[in-house]
């Protein structure tokens, strides 16, 4: 024991910086659980979706949209969300609302947005397209 002391004492830089490293993983962990934004995996979302109780909102640009997207989804640009919103949360007030992208973070950044409306839940997709195909689960390739 006291040979650790001396090693923490002598490496104390080591020590602040894994205790910063380990607070601002637990502090974006602990951001994500208390939003309400839930990322689920893609067998969640087909079940959501077979049962058809939620929405699938692609937010990638239309021509990435176009070259394959989850089947069944709908394209709303990421630049388009604020304007489009509104008519969504009308649209699909009684639905849970996935948010779709590339990799998941875009997705996580628009989810922020459906926040204020009441949606019985909102997702998004756990590693985004890349992980859906990874999964090796079909893209469609229309709309």
């Amino acid at each position: 024991m006291d040979r650790f002391i001396e090693f923490a004492s002598l490496n104390w830089y080591l020590f602040l910086a894994f205790f910063v490293v380990l607070f601002v993983i637990i502090g974006s962990n602990l951001k994500q659980r208390m939003s309400g934004i839930v990322s689920i995996s893609s067998q969640a979302l087909l079940r959501l979706s077979n049962d058809d109780e939620a929405v699938i909102i692609d937010v990638r640009d239309g021509s990435v949209f176009k070259n394959g997207h989850v089947p069944a989804s709908i394209n709303v640009p990421m630049a388009d969300i604020n304007i489009k919103i509104e008519a969504l949360a009308e649209k699909y007030k009684t639905k849970s609302v996935i948010l779709v992208c590339q990799t998941g973070v875009r997705a996580y950044q628009a989810a922020s947005s459906f926040k204020k409306y009441t949606f019985p839940a909102i997702y998004t997709l756990n590693g985004g397209i890349d992980n859906w195909k990874q999964d090796n689960l079909p893209l469609s390739k229309h709309k």
